[in-house]
């Protein structure tokens, strides 16, 4: 069964991949992006087992491309749209973060980035002893200092698909096209099975 108003449509009672009953819903609605253009976001949520899942469709076409933006406290508040087949990378923190089976796309701040980096630190931080539980705490300590823009750092994403993108406040993104040799090493971490 589906439903649908003005740009937007709801499929119910759809079969879930992790429980396998008809369960899941999906919704999926048109979004324009300040600046950008038309967007799709995809979200599922399954009634039973809770199983979620979100993605963004850039709906305008580019290539395949690199995004660079210096982050100051200024840029913070730049938005992020992510891809589920981008590669976040923050050098200055050491951070990379690649797509696997489960990766979502979502729009968000520069600083919802680094908030989704932090809660993923707080989460492996209870797991961890002795010299890695330091590494992580000094992360986390420099994490906090980028985000109350303390400290600048590098923005870079990478996207097979051309299909993210940084909306900047008031800075310069760096894009240029990934080469062929680029496109393929990001592809083979695409491949989950």
């Amino acid at each position: 069964m589906s439903e649908s108003s003005a740009g937007e449509a709801i499929f119910r009672n759809q079969k879930c991949p992790i429980c396998k009953e008809d369960t899941l819903n999906l919704t999926q609605k048109e979004y324009e992006i300040e600046f950008y253009g038309p967007a799709i976001l995809l979200t599922a949520l399954c009634e039973r087992c809770k199983f979620t899942y979100k993605d963004v469709l850039l709906l305008t076409s580019s290539e395949p491309s690199i995004m660079k933006l210096k982050v100051t406290s200024e840029e913070l508040n730049a938005t992020v749209v992510k891809s589920s087949t981008a590669t976040i990378l923050i050098p200055e923190l050491k951070t990379k973060i690649t797509p696997g089976p489960a990766s979502e796309g979502y729009i968000t701040t520069v600083e919802g980035v680094l908030d989704r980096i932090e809660e993923a630190a707080w989460l492996m931080l209870s797991s961890l002893k002795g010299l890695k539980k330091e590494k992580c705490i000094k992360f986390l300590e420099g994490l906090q200092k980028a985000k109350n823009g303390e400290k600048e750092f590098t923005l870079i994403i990478k996207d097979p698909y051309g299909k993210s993108i940084i909306i900047p406040k008031k800075g310069k993104v760096v894009k240029r096209k990934l080469s062929k040799k680029e496109i393929e090493k990001l592809m083979k971490g695409l491949k989950f099975g």
